[in-house]
């Protein structure tokens, strides 16, 4: 089985090595213009702040009500039988 090559090429931009589709603007709703990698800077620094606000706040109290539990990889198996 062969696989066709598309005839399109990645073509990054020279002056800042990125794609022209990163360069691709996104119509905010303020009418702003904003590069997708600008949205992806600040959508990224959202997870984050979240994620770093779970393991200030609420890891410790999560850690310790996991341990707790006393978990086994096994599961209790019945005998199966044919009466």
């Amino acid at each position: 089985m062969k696989i066709k090559k598309s005839n399109r090429k990645f073509r990054p931009s020279k002056k800042f090595n990125i794609t022209i589709t990163e360069k691709a603007k996104i119509s905010l709703k303020n009418n702003e213009q904003i590069t997708l990698i600008d949205q992806s800077k600040i959508r990224l620094e959202e997870v984050l702040v979240t994620t770093n606000k779970f393991f200030e706040l609420d890891w410790l109290n999560y850690q310790t009500e996991i341990e707790k539990i006393k978990l086994s990889p096994f599961k209790e198996i019945k005998i199966l039988k044919t009466n």
